[in-house]
């Protein structure tokens, strides 16, 4: 622009005026003004749009599991020998599998990917309504404690999308899967 203000008519031999090679010098001029400001505004390939594949990944931390109905008691062996016991108990209850958060995943898919991963045998929903029996053995001089029952075990849950411009998005949620577990322990 400063070169749009400073030209000047230069008075020629002949009487005339250089004004049109004038124009096209600065015509010029601006036209390698222009295409240099294009340049130097298009972005460099250091900043240039990145570009991501599409992503989708879904994974599960274990928080534990609470027991919703059971049957225990520990067993006490005095004697010097070994002593088996058949254990017989009837409970009746059932427990269905739940998820919730913003996480797009149903029961049943819980329930799949669940068991794959951590090699459990959760179900969509699990009912007792029966009498059940098992069996401990428990060494001379020592007690085991033992418990039967329905389960809810609690995973967090996580979902997360790469976009192809290579934003990231999470969503969290729990899912709540349903199981039956027996445990026997030393006391």
């Amino acid at each position: 622009m400063a070169l749009l203000q400073r030209h000047r008519t230069v008075p020629l031999s002949d009487g005339g005026t250089k004004n049109g090679e004038i124009v096209k010098f600065i015509s010029g001029l601006l036209a390698v003004a222009t295409s240099a400001g294009a340049l130097l505004l298009a972005p460099s390939a250091a900043h240039a749009s990145e570009v991501c594949d599409y992503k989708f990944t879904r994974s599960y931390t274990s928080e534990g599991y609470s027991w919703v109905m059971s049957d225990g008691e520990t067993i006490r062996n005095t004697s010097s020998a070994t002593v088996s016991r058949k254990i017989t108990y009837t409970i009746a209850g059932s427990l269905s599998t739940t998820v919730s958060g913003e996480i797009a995943l149903k029961a049943s898919g819980a329930v799949a990917e669940v068991n794959a991963k951590f090699g459990v045998s959760v179900s969509a929903s699990v009912t007792i309504t029966r009498q059940d029996e098992f069996s401990v053995t428990v060494p001379a001089h020592t007690s085991i404690s033992y418990r039967s029952g329905i389960i809810k075990r609690k995973y967090h849950v996580v979902e997360k999308t790469t976009y192809s411009n290579c934003d990231t998005k999470s969503k969290g949620g729990y899912a709540y899967l349903a199981d039956r577990l027996t445990t026997t322990k030393d006391v």
